[in-house]
Protein backbone atom coordinates (compact mmCIF):
# COMPACT_ATOMS: atom_id res chain seq x y z
CA UNK A 1 0.00 0.00 0.00
CA UNK A 2 1.31 3.43 -0.59
CA UNK A 3 1.55 6.12 2.13
CA UNK A 4 -1.46 8.12 -0.13
CA UNK A 5 -3.53 5.27 0.85
CA UNK A 6 -2.60 4.62 4.30
CA UNK A 7 -3.06 8.51 5.15
CA UNK A 8 -6.31 8.31 3.44
CA UNK A 9 -7.63 5.35 5.63
CA UNK A 10 -5.96 7.39 8.63
CA UNK A 11 -8.08 10.52 7.46
CA UNK A 12 -10.84 8.59 7.15
CA UNK A 13 -10.63 6.91 10.82
CA UNK A 14 -9.98 10.34 12.30
CA UNK A 15 -13.37 12.04 10.71
CA UNK A 16 -15.47 9.64 11.45
CA UNK A 17 -14.61 10.33 15.22
CA UNK A 18 -14.84 13.72 15.05
CA UNK A 19 -18.03 13.83 13.39
CA UNK A 20 -19.95 10.91 14.71
CA UNK A 21 -18.40 9.98 18.42
CA UNK A 22 -17.69 11.62 21.62
CA UNK A 23 -14.40 12.04 22.94
CA UNK A 24 -14.72 8.88 24.99
CA UNK A 25 -15.35 6.91 22.18
CA UNK A 26 -13.01 5.30 19.87
CA UNK A 27 -12.71 3.44 16.44
CA UNK A 28 -10.16 1.30 14.72
CA UNK A 29 -10.52 0.93 10.72
CA UNK A 30 -8.27 -1.73 9.01
CA UNK A 31 -7.99 -2.11 5.84
CA UNK A 32 -5.78 -5.25 3.93
CA UNK A 33 -4.78 -4.82 0.25
CA UNK A 34 -1.89 -5.74 -1.62
CA UNK A 35 -0.90 -8.36 0.48
CA UNK A 36 -0.36 -5.43 3.28
CA UNK A 37 -2.13 -4.45 6.15
CA UNK A 38 -2.84 -1.18 7.50
CA UNK A 39 -4.73 -0.41 10.96
CA UNK A 40 -5.85 3.37 11.39
CA UNK A 41 -7.11 3.80 15.05
CA UNK A 42 -8.68 6.79 16.65
CA UNK A 43 -10.51 8.31 19.79
CA UNK A 44 -10.19 6.51 23.21
CA UNK A 45 -11.47 2.81 24.28
CA UNK A 46 -12.93 5.24 27.51
CA UNK A 47 -12.94 8.04 29.30
CA UNK A 48 -9.31 9.03 30.04
CA UNK A 49 -8.62 5.72 28.03
CA UNK A 50 -5.89 5.16 25.19
CA UNK A 51 -6.12 4.91 21.78
CA UNK A 52 -7.74 1.52 20.55
CA UNK A 53 -5.16 -0.26 18.52
CA UNK A 54 -5.67 -3.69 15.99
CA UNK A 55 -5.37 -5.78 19.85
CA UNK A 56 -8.38 -4.33 21.53
CA UNK A 57 -11.49 -6.57 21.61
CA UNK A 58 -14.84 -4.99 20.54
CA UNK A 59 -18.15 -6.50 20.36
CA UNK A 60 -19.10 -7.31 16.94
CA UNK A 61 -22.45 -8.55 16.99
CA UNK A 62 -24.27 -9.58 13.86
CA UNK A 63 -20.88 -10.28 12.26
CA UNK A 64 -21.15 -13.42 14.45
CA UNK A 65 -24.28 -14.87 12.07
CA UNK A 66 -21.73 -15.03 9.26
CA UNK A 67 -19.27 -17.88 11.93
CA UNK A 68 -22.82 -19.34 12.95
CA UNK A 69 -23.27 -20.23 9.05
CA UNK A 70 -19.76 -21.73 8.65
CA UNK A 71 -20.61 -23.53 11.32
CA UNK A 72 -23.78 -25.07 9.63
CA UNK A 73 -21.60 -25.67 6.60
CA UNK A 74 -19.25 -27.93 8.78
CA UNK A 75 -22.19 -29.86 10.24
CA UNK A 76 -22.96 -30.76 6.50
CA UNK A 77 -19.36 -31.28 5.91
CA UNK A 78 -19.24 -33.36 8.98
CA UNK A 79 -22.29 -35.48 7.51
CA UNK A 80 -24.40 -34.56 10.44
CA UNK A 81 -26.83 -32.63 8.92
CA UNK A 82 -28.02 -31.14 5.94
CA UNK A 83 -29.28 -27.73 4.55
CA UNK A 84 -32.42 -28.49 4.03
CA UNK A 85 -32.69 -30.35 7.01
CA UNK A 86 -36.11 -28.84 8.96
CA UNK A 87 -35.11 -27.99 12.40
CA UNK A 88 -37.27 -30.41 14.35
CA UNK A 89 -35.19 -33.35 12.89
CA UNK A 90 -32.02 -32.12 15.23
CA UNK A 91 -34.25 -30.99 18.16
CA UNK A 92 -36.90 -34.57 18.50
CA UNK A 93 -36.08 -34.24 22.40
CA UNK A 94 -38.66 -30.83 22.08
CA UNK A 95 -42.17 -31.51 22.08
CA UNK A 96 -43.28 -29.66 18.93
CA UNK A 97 -47.21 -29.74 17.85
CA UNK A 98 -47.86 -31.43 14.54
CA UNK A 99 -48.49 -27.98 13.19
CA UNK A 100 -45.17 -26.40 14.51
CA UNK A 101 -43.04 -24.60 11.40
CA UNK A 102 -40.13 -26.22 12.84
CA UNK A 103 -42.09 -29.22 10.61
CA UNK A 104 -41.03 -27.30 7.64
CA UNK A 105 -38.54 -24.78 8.41
CA UNK A 106 -35.15 -25.77 7.13
CA UNK A 107 -31.64 -25.00 7.99
CA UNK A 108 -30.84 -23.23 4.98
CA UNK A 109 -33.88 -20.92 5.44
CA UNK A 110 -32.47 -19.63 9.04
CA UNK A 111 -29.20 -19.12 7.25
CA UNK A 112 -30.31 -16.93 4.66
CA UNK A 113 -32.92 -15.28 6.82
CA UNK A 114 -36.05 -17.20 4.56
CA UNK A 115 -37.83 -18.73 7.75
CA UNK A 116 -40.86 -16.06 7.85
CA UNK A 117 -39.66 -15.88 11.68
CA UNK A 118 -39.34 -12.62 13.60
CA UNK A 119 -36.29 -10.93 14.55
CA UNK A 120 -37.17 -11.69 17.88
CA UNK A 121 -39.13 -14.11 19.69
CA UNK A 122 -42.40 -13.16 20.25
CA UNK A 123 -42.18 -13.64 24.21
CA UNK A 124 -38.54 -11.69 24.21
CA UNK A 125 -39.61 -8.84 26.25
CA UNK A 126 -40.89 -10.88 28.95
CA UNK A 127 -38.58 -9.92 31.77
CA UNK A 128 -36.27 -8.41 29.70
CA UNK A 129 -33.29 -6.13 31.15
CA UNK A 130 -33.25 -2.98 28.89
CA UNK A 131 -29.49 -2.76 29.89
CA UNK A 132 -28.34 -6.59 28.45
CA UNK A 133 -31.17 -7.37 26.73
CA UNK A 134 -30.91 -11.08 25.65
CA UNK A 135 -29.21 -12.27 28.99
CA UNK A 136 -33.02 -13.24 30.57
CA UNK A 137 -33.44 -15.40 27.27
CA UNK A 138 -32.35 -18.97 27.68
CA UNK A 139 -32.45 -22.24 26.92
CA UNK A 140 -35.15 -22.83 28.49
CA UNK A 141 -36.85 -19.40 27.31
CA UNK A 142 -35.84 -20.28 24.02
CA UNK A 143 -37.03 -24.07 24.12
CA UNK A 144 -40.46 -23.04 25.33
CA UNK A 145 -40.64 -20.17 22.93
CA UNK A 146 -40.03 -22.39 19.76
CA UNK A 147 -42.36 -25.24 20.78
CA UNK A 148 -45.43 -22.85 21.68
CA UNK A 149 -44.72 -21.02 17.97
CA UNK A 150 -47.74 -20.62 15.91
CA UNK A 151 -47.40 -21.09 11.90
CA UNK A 152 -49.55 -18.36 11.86
CA UNK A 153 -47.16 -15.91 13.51
CA UNK A 154 -44.67 -16.97 10.64
CA UNK A 155 -44.07 -13.52 8.40
CA UNK A 156 -44.14 -14.81 4.29
CA UNK A 157 -41.56 -17.58 4.49
CA UNK A 158 -39.52 -18.06 1.43
CA UNK A 159 -38.83 -14.32 1.58
CA UNK A 160 -36.21 -12.08 3.32
CA UNK A 161 -36.45 -10.93 6.71
CA UNK A 162 -33.68 -10.96 8.87
CA UNK A 163 -33.94 -12.62 11.86
CA UNK A 164 -31.72 -13.26 15.00
CA UNK A 165 -34.59 -15.14 16.44
CA UNK A 166 -33.46 -17.80 13.42
CA UNK A 167 -30.02 -16.99 13.46
CA UNK A 168 -29.93 -17.88 17.18
CA UNK A 169 -32.39 -20.80 16.73
CA UNK A 170 -29.61 -21.88 14.10
CA UNK A 171 -26.57 -21.69 16.56
CA UNK A 172 -28.53 -23.45 19.42
CA UNK A 173 -29.24 -26.26 17.27
CA UNK A 174 -25.88 -26.86 16.38
CA UNK A 175 -24.76 -26.87 20.07
CA UNK A 176 -26.85 -29.54 20.27
CA UNK A 177 -25.46 -31.31 17.15
CA UNK A 178 -22.08 -31.22 18.50
CA UNK A 179 -23.22 -31.46 22.30
CA UNK A 180 -20.74 -28.50 23.10
CA UNK A 181 -21.25 -24.95 23.90
CA UNK A 182 -21.35 -22.43 21.31
CA UNK A 183 -18.13 -20.93 22.47
CA UNK A 184 -16.71 -24.18 22.72
CA UNK A 185 -17.76 -25.19 19.20
CA UNK A 186 -16.59 -21.76 17.63
CA UNK A 187 -13.05 -22.27 18.86
CA UNK A 188 -12.54 -25.69 18.00
CA UNK A 189 -14.21 -25.61 14.17
CA UNK A 190 -12.89 -21.86 13.26
CA UNK A 191 -10.81 -20.27 15.83
CA UNK A 192 -8.52 -22.25 16.59
CA UNK A 193 -7.74 -23.77 13.09
CA UNK A 194 -7.29 -19.90 12.19
CA UNK A 195 -4.96 -18.73 14.95
CA UNK A 196 -7.78 -16.29 15.45
CA UNK A 197 -6.78 -16.13 19.56
CA UNK A 198 -8.37 -12.71 20.69
CA UNK A 199 -11.91 -13.60 19.36
CA UNK A 200 -14.80 -15.48 21.94
CA UNK A 201 -18.24 -15.81 22.10
CA UNK A 202 -18.76 -15.47 26.12
CA UNK A 203 -21.65 -16.58 27.79
CA UNK A 204 -20.62 -13.98 30.60
CA UNK A 205 -17.85 -11.54 30.40
CA UNK A 206 -16.63 -11.82 34.24
CA UNK A 207 -16.24 -15.26 32.55
CA UNK A 208 -13.44 -13.75 30.26
CA UNK A 209 -10.05 -14.72 31.10
CA UNK A 210 -8.63 -10.93 32.95
CA UNK A 211 -6.28 -10.53 30.02
CA UNK A 212 -8.86 -10.54 28.18
CA UNK A 213 -10.95 -8.20 29.94
CA UNK A 214 -8.51 -5.31 30.37
CA UNK A 215 -8.27 -5.38 26.21
CA UNK A 216 -12.47 -4.83 25.79
CA UNK A 217 -13.10 -1.31 25.00
CA UNK A 218 -16.03 0.41 27.07
CA UNK A 219 -19.38 0.02 25.22
CA UNK A 220 -20.72 3.31 24.89
CA UNK A 221 -23.83 5.32 24.13
CA UNK A 222 -23.61 9.10 22.90
CA UNK A 223 -20.77 9.38 25.35
CA UNK A 224 -22.10 7.49 28.15
CA UNK A 225 -20.76 4.44 28.99
CA UNK A 226 -23.52 1.20 29.04
CA UNK A 227 -23.22 -2.48 29.98
CA UNK A 228 -22.06 -5.18 27.62
CA UNK A 229 -24.96 -7.65 25.80
CA UNK A 230 -24.49 -11.18 26.58
CA UNK A 231 -26.76 -13.48 24.25
CA UNK A 232 -27.28 -16.14 26.07
CA UNK A 233 -29.50 -19.15 24.30
CA UNK A 234 -29.17 -16.82 20.89
CA UNK A 235 -25.55 -16.70 21.00
CA UNK A 236 -25.68 -17.61 17.40
CA UNK A 237 -27.11 -14.29 16.34
CA UNK A 238 -24.63 -12.20 17.60
CA UNK A 239 -22.07 -13.24 20.98
CA UNK A 240 -19.03 -12.79 19.50
CA UNK A 241 -16.09 -10.00 20.11
CA UNK A 242 -12.83 -9.67 18.38
CA UNK A 243 -10.20 -7.62 16.97
CA UNK A 244 -9.69 -5.84 14.01
CA UNK A 245 -6.38 -7.73 13.90
CA UNK A 246 -8.29 -11.35 14.30
CA UNK A 247 -10.96 -10.15 11.72
CA UNK A 248 -7.81 -9.49 9.19
CA UNK A 249 -7.06 -12.89 9.79
CA UNK A 250 -10.27 -14.16 9.77
CA UNK A 251 -10.89 -12.25 5.70
CA UNK A 252 -7.31 -13.69 4.51
CA UNK A 253 -7.88 -16.86 5.45
CA UNK A 254 -10.31 -17.03 2.65
CA UNK A 255 -7.44 -17.44 0.48
CA UNK A 256 -4.28 -18.32 2.12
CA UNK A 257 -2.97 -21.39 1.41
CA UNK A 258 -2.44 -22.36 5.18
CA UNK A 259 -5.92 -23.02 5.70
CA UNK A 260 -7.19 -25.99 7.11
CA UNK A 261 -8.45 -27.29 3.60
CA UNK A 262 -11.99 -28.75 5.28
CA UNK A 263 -12.52 -25.19 6.76
CA UNK A 264 -11.91 -23.95 3.27
CA UNK A 265 -14.53 -25.96 1.85
CA UNK A 266 -16.89 -24.13 4.21
CA UNK A 267 -15.79 -21.21 4.32
CA UNK A 268 -16.81 -21.20 0.72
CA UNK A 269 -19.94 -22.78 0.66
CA UNK A 270 -21.29 -20.15 2.29
CA UNK A 271 -20.04 -17.50 0.16
CA UNK A 272 -22.09 -19.12 -2.69
CA UNK A 273 -25.07 -16.73 -3.37
CA UNK A 274 -28.59 -18.61 -2.27
CA UNK A 275 -31.22 -15.40 -3.25
CA UNK A 276 -29.47 -12.44 -5.18
CA UNK A 277 -28.01 -11.05 -2.80
CA UNK A 278 -27.88 -13.76 0.18
CA UNK A 279 -25.45 -16.27 0.86
CA UNK A 280 -25.78 -18.21 3.80
CA UNK A 281 -24.48 -15.46 6.81
CA UNK A 282 -23.42 -13.21 4.27
CA UNK A 283 -25.03 -10.60 2.10
CA UNK A 284 -23.11 -10.75 -1.47
CA UNK A 285 -22.26 -7.73 -3.52
CA UNK A 286 -20.92 -8.71 -6.70
CA UNK A 287 -17.09 -10.15 -5.49
CA UNK A 288 -18.00 -8.67 -2.37
CA UNK A 289 -19.14 -10.63 1.21
CA UNK A 290 -20.31 -8.18 3.94
CA UNK A 291 -21.94 -8.23 6.74
CA UNK A 292 -21.88 -5.44 9.73
CA UNK A 293 -23.27 -5.62 13.20
CA UNK A 294 -24.63 -3.38 16.33
CA UNK A 295 -24.94 -4.38 20.28
CA UNK A 296 -26.03 -1.62 22.72
CA UNK A 297 -22.31 -0.22 22.60
CA UNK A 298 -20.98 -1.06 19.89
CA UNK A 299 -20.81 -1.30 16.35
CA UNK A 300 -18.74 -3.46 13.28
CA UNK A 301 -18.43 -3.81 9.57
CA UNK A 302 -16.19 -6.34 7.45
CA UNK A 303 -16.04 -6.37 3.61
CA UNK A 304 -14.49 -9.26 2.19
CA UNK A 305 -13.00 -9.23 -1.57
CA UNK A 306 -11.98 -12.87 -2.45
CA UNK A 307 -11.61 -10.91 -6.32
CA UNK A 308 -8.96 -8.68 -5.76
CA UNK A 309 -7.76 -10.38 -1.97
CA UNK A 310 -8.95 -6.75 -0.07
CA UNK A 311 -10.48 -6.71 3.31
CA UNK A 312 -11.80 -3.68 5.14
CA UNK A 313 -12.63 -4.13 9.01
CA UNK A 314 -14.85 -1.26 11.15
CA UNK A 315 -14.70 -1.59 14.86
CA UNK A 316 -16.30 1.47 17.27
CA UNK A 317 -17.30 0.97 20.91
CA UNK A 318 -20.72 3.40 20.32
CA UNK A 319 -23.58 1.82 19.47
CA UNK A 320 -24.72 4.94 16.88
CA UNK A 321 -23.77 8.09 15.69
CA UNK A 322 -23.38 10.80 17.93
CA UNK A 323 -26.19 13.32 18.14
CA UNK A 324 -24.76 16.62 19.38
CA UNK A 325 -26.71 19.61 18.74
CA UNK A 326 -24.32 22.25 19.20
CA UNK A 327 -24.59 24.99 16.57
CA UNK A 328 -21.69 27.45 15.15
CA UNK A 329 -23.04 30.73 13.17
CA UNK A 330 -25.39 33.53 12.62
CA UNK A 331 -28.64 31.40 11.08
CA UNK A 332 -30.77 34.71 10.06
CA UNK A 333 -29.89 34.43 6.85
CA UNK A 334 -31.32 30.45 6.53
CA UNK A 335 -33.99 30.96 9.15
CA UNK A 336 -37.15 29.02 6.97
CA UNK A 337 -37.61 26.64 4.56
CA UNK A 338 -35.39 25.05 1.77
CA UNK A 339 -36.86 23.49 -0.72
CA UNK A 340 -35.15 20.28 -3.28
CA UNK A 341 -35.08 17.22 -4.67
CA UNK A 342 -32.13 14.80 -4.25
CA UNK A 343 -30.61 13.54 -7.12
CA UNK A 344 -30.88 9.83 -7.01
CA UNK A 345 -32.72 7.03 -9.01
CA UNK A 346 -35.78 7.74 -6.34
CA UNK A 347 -35.75 11.30 -6.94
CA UNK A 348 -36.61 12.68 -3.26
CA UNK A 349 -38.01 15.93 -2.54
CA UNK A 350 -36.98 17.31 0.72
CA UNK A 351 -38.00 20.28 2.63
CA UNK A 352 -34.92 21.71 5.03
CA UNK A 353 -35.86 23.82 7.87
CA UNK A 354 -33.33 25.61 9.61
CA UNK A 355 -34.53 28.19 13.01
CA UNK A 356 -32.84 30.85 13.94
CA UNK A 357 -31.15 29.05 17.07
CA UNK A 358 -29.51 26.71 13.65
CA UNK A 359 -31.84 23.71 14.44
CA UNK A 360 -32.13 22.28 11.16
CA UNK A 361 -34.57 19.42 10.30
CA UNK A 362 -34.71 17.51 6.89
CA UNK A 363 -38.49 16.25 5.57
CA UNK A 364 -38.22 13.47 3.17
CA UNK A 365 -41.88 14.29 1.09
CA UNK A 366 -42.02 11.05 -0.77
CA UNK A 367 -40.82 8.42 2.72
CA UNK A 368 -44.03 10.01 3.80
CA UNK A 369 -42.67 13.03 5.63
CA UNK A 370 -39.97 11.21 7.55
CA UNK A 371 -37.70 13.40 9.63
CA UNK A 372 -34.51 13.89 10.12
CA UNK A 373 -32.66 16.00 12.66
CA UNK A 374 -29.47 17.61 12.08
CA UNK A 375 -26.46 17.86 14.06
CA UNK A 376 -23.33 20.08 14.79
CA UNK A 377 -24.79 22.91 12.26
CA UNK A 378 -22.43 25.65 11.10
CA UNK A 379 -22.52 28.71 9.05
CA UNK A 380 -19.48 30.82 8.24
CA UNK A 381 -19.15 33.14 5.48
CA UNK A 382 -22.31 31.26 3.61
CA UNK A 383 -20.97 27.64 4.08
CA UNK A 384 -23.53 25.81 5.46
CA UNK A 385 -22.92 22.60 6.89
CA UNK A 386 -24.79 19.92 9.29
CA UNK A 387 -24.54 16.04 10.31
CA UNK A 388 -27.94 13.98 9.86
CA UNK A 389 -26.50 10.96 12.64
CA UNK A 390 -29.67 8.45 12.26
CA UNK A 391 -28.71 8.20 8.59
CA UNK A 392 -24.56 8.77 8.88
CA UNK A 393 -24.69 11.36 6.32
CA UNK A 394 -23.21 15.22 5.97
CA UNK A 395 -24.68 18.10 4.19
CA UNK A 396 -22.09 20.64 2.89
CA UNK A 397 -23.63 23.44 0.98
CA UNK A 398 -23.37 27.20 -0.53
CA UNK A 399 -25.76 30.29 -0.17
CA UNK A 400 -25.48 31.74 -2.94
CA UNK A 401 -28.10 34.25 -4.91
CA UNK A 402 -30.64 32.96 -2.63
CA UNK A 403 -30.25 29.87 -3.31
CA UNK A 404 -28.16 26.26 -1.62
CA UNK A 405 -26.32 24.49 -3.53
CA UNK A 406 -24.85 21.44 -2.13
CA UNK A 407 -24.14 17.77 -1.97
CA UNK A 408 -25.15 14.97 0.53
CA UNK A 409 -22.39 12.92 1.34
CA UNK A 410 -23.27 9.47 2.59
CA UNK A 411 -21.50 5.81 2.51
CA UNK A 412 -18.70 7.09 -0.01
CA UNK A 413 -21.32 8.81 -2.62
CA UNK A 414 -22.05 12.04 -2.92
CA UNK A 415 -25.25 13.48 -4.39
CA UNK A 416 -26.27 16.91 -5.45
CA UNK A 417 -28.99 18.88 -3.52
CA UNK A 418 -30.24 22.01 -4.75
CA UNK A 419 -32.71 24.04 -2.42
CA UNK A 420 -34.39 27.18 -2.79
CA UNK A 421 -36.25 29.28 0.45
CA UNK A 422 -39.32 30.03 1.16
CA UNK A 423 -40.80 32.16 4.53
CA UNK A 424 -43.26 30.11 4.80
CA UNK A 425 -44.06 26.26 5.37
CA UNK A 426 -44.31 24.85 1.87
CA UNK A 427 -47.56 23.19 0.99
CA UNK A 428 -46.31 19.81 0.78
CA UNK A 429 -44.77 20.03 4.23
CA UNK A 430 -47.94 21.17 5.88
CA UNK A 431 -49.96 18.67 3.88
CA UNK A 432 -47.91 15.82 5.72
CA UNK A 433 -47.88 16.77 9.01
CA UNK A 434 -51.74 17.62 8.96
CA UNK A 435 -52.25 14.59 7.80
CA UNK A 436 -50.40 13.03 10.94
CA UNK A 437 -51.43 15.06 13.61
CA UNK A 438 -55.20 14.60 14.63
CA UNK A 439 -56.45 17.49 17.21
CA UNK A 440 -54.84 20.59 18.45
CA UNK A 441 -52.02 18.97 20.63
CA UNK A 442 -50.34 22.39 21.27
CA UNK A 443 -51.88 22.02 24.76
CA UNK A 444 -49.06 18.78 25.56
CA UNK A 445 -46.05 21.34 24.07
CA UNK A 446 -42.92 20.40 26.59
CA UNK A 447 -41.56 17.29 27.59
CA UNK A 448 -43.00 13.97 28.74
CA UNK A 449 -41.20 11.52 29.99
CA UNK A 450 -41.38 7.61 31.83
CA UNK A 451 -40.18 4.03 31.87
CA UNK A 452 -41.34 1.42 29.91
CA UNK A 453 -43.36 -0.75 32.23
CA UNK A 454 -43.13 1.65 35.21
CA UNK A 455 -40.12 0.28 36.14
CA UNK A 456 -36.67 2.13 37.08
CA UNK A 457 -35.03 -0.72 35.10
CA UNK A 458 -37.29 -0.28 31.83
CA UNK A 459 -36.59 2.14 29.16
CA UNK A 460 -36.33 5.65 29.49
CA UNK A 461 -38.39 7.42 27.39
CA UNK A 462 -39.69 10.74 26.57
CA UNK A 463 -41.38 12.38 23.81
CA UNK A 464 -40.63 16.22 22.78
CA UNK A 465 -43.67 17.85 21.06
CA UNK A 466 -43.01 21.74 19.56
CA UNK A 467 -44.59 23.93 17.76
CA UNK A 468 -43.77 24.34 13.64
CA UNK A 469 -45.42 27.67 12.79
CA UNK A 470 -49.25 27.13 14.05
CA UNK A 471 -48.80 23.54 13.73
CA UNK A 472 -47.18 21.42 16.10
CA UNK A 473 -44.37 18.26 15.59
CA UNK A 474 -43.66 15.37 18.58
CA UNK A 475 -40.03 13.53 18.90
CA UNK A 476 -39.48 10.20 20.92
CA UNK A 477 -36.45 9.73 22.61
CA UNK A 478 -35.13 6.64 24.06
CA UNK A 479 -31.69 7.45 25.53
CA UNK A 480 -30.79 4.01 27.01
CA UNK A 481 -30.97 3.10 22.88
CA UNK A 482 -29.56 6.30 20.65
CA UNK A 483 -29.17 9.75 20.73
CA UNK A 484 -31.22 10.59 18.19
CA UNK A 485 -35.03 11.14 18.01
CA UNK A 486 -37.20 8.60 16.25
CA UNK A 487 -40.18 10.79 14.67
CA UNK A 488 -43.62 10.48 15.23
CA UNK A 489 -45.58 8.75 12.45
CA UNK A 490 -48.84 9.98 13.77
CA UNK A 491 -50.63 10.97 16.97
CA UNK A 492 -54.04 12.34 17.80
CA UNK A 493 -55.94 14.04 21.11
CA UNK A 494 -59.53 13.96 21.76
CA UNK A 495 -61.51 13.81 24.66
CA UNK A 496 -57.68 13.61 26.99
CA UNK A 497 -57.36 10.56 25.06
CA UNK A 498 -53.90 10.92 23.51
CA UNK A 499 -52.17 8.57 20.79
CA UNK A 500 -49.29 8.66 18.99
CA UNK A 501 -47.45 5.56 16.58
CA UNK A 502 -43.65 5.57 15.05
CA UNK A 503 -43.13 3.75 12.53
CA UNK A 504 -39.38 3.32 12.97
CA UNK A 505 -39.85 1.34 15.71
CA UNK A 506 -42.63 -0.21 15.17
CA UNK A 507 -44.55 0.99 18.46
CA UNK A 508 -47.54 2.78 19.57
CA UNK A 509 -48.78 4.50 22.52
CA UNK A 510 -51.89 5.22 24.14
CA UNK A 511 -52.87 6.92 27.07
CA UNK A 512 -55.14 9.57 29.03
CA UNK A 513 -54.21 12.93 29.96
CA UNK A 514 -54.74 13.80 33.62
CA UNK A 515 -57.23 16.77 34.70
CA UNK A 516 -54.01 18.69 35.91
CA UNK A 517 -52.60 18.22 32.87
CA UNK A 518 -49.37 17.13 34.38
CA UNK A 519 -49.44 12.65 33.24
CA UNK A 520 -51.33 10.92 30.61
CA UNK A 521 -50.81 7.05 32.25
CA UNK A 522 -51.45 4.60 29.08
CA UNK A 523 -49.80 1.49 27.71
CA UNK A 524 -46.57 1.35 25.35
CA UNK A 525 -47.24 -1.60 22.89
CA UNK A 526 -44.59 -2.88 20.59
CA UNK A 527 -44.60 -6.40 20.20
CA UNK A 528 -47.03 -6.39 23.18
CA UNK A 529 -48.81 -4.27 25.64
CA UNK A 530 -45.97 -2.36 28.12
CA UNK A 531 -47.38 0.18 31.27
CA UNK A 532 -46.07 3.79 30.48
CA UNK A 533 -47.12 6.84 32.41
CA UNK A 534 -45.85 9.62 30.83
CA UNK A 535 -45.00 13.04 33.15
CA UNK A 536 -44.61 16.63 32.27
CA UNK A 537 -41.32 18.65 32.85
CA UNK A 538 -39.98 22.33 31.86
CA UNK A 539 -36.67 20.91 30.95
CA UNK A 540 -34.91 18.05 29.29
CA UNK A 541 -35.37 14.91 31.00
CA UNK A 542 -32.58 12.76 32.21
CA UNK A 543 -32.96 8.82 33.63
CA UNK A 544 -32.77 9.11 37.68
CA UNK A 545 -29.26 7.30 38.35
CA UNK A 546 -30.44 7.17 42.07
Amino acid sequence: MNSGSLSSLQAESDQHHENWQQPSEGVVMAEHKHNATHYAPAGRTQVNGETPDKHTVFEIGSITKVFTSILLAEAVRDSKANFDDVVSIHLNKLPFRRSSPFHSITLSALATHTSGLPRLPPDFQKGIDSTNPYVHFDDQRLQKSMTTFKRRQLDQPGEYSYSNYGMGILGYLLTQIYDLSYSHLLKVKILDPLCMTSTYAPTRFAELPESVRNRIAKPHVAGKEVGHWELSSLAGAGAMISTAEDLIRFGTAHWNSDTPADLAISMAEVAKPRLEDQGLGWEIDGDLLTHDGRTGGFCSKLDINKKDKSILVFLANSATPSYEAEVDGDFALLQGYWSGVLTSSDKLRLILYVSHEGRAVIYSIDQNNAALLASKARFSKNKFQFLLPAISAIYEGELSNGELNGIVAQNKRDRSLKMTYSATMPELLRDGIVGKIQGDIACLNGYWWGYVGGKKKGLFVYIKVTALDDLSVIELYSPDQATEPFFVSSASLKNNRFKFSSDMVNGKFTGKLAKDGKSIKGFWRQGRPFRLTLYLSDTQPQRDET
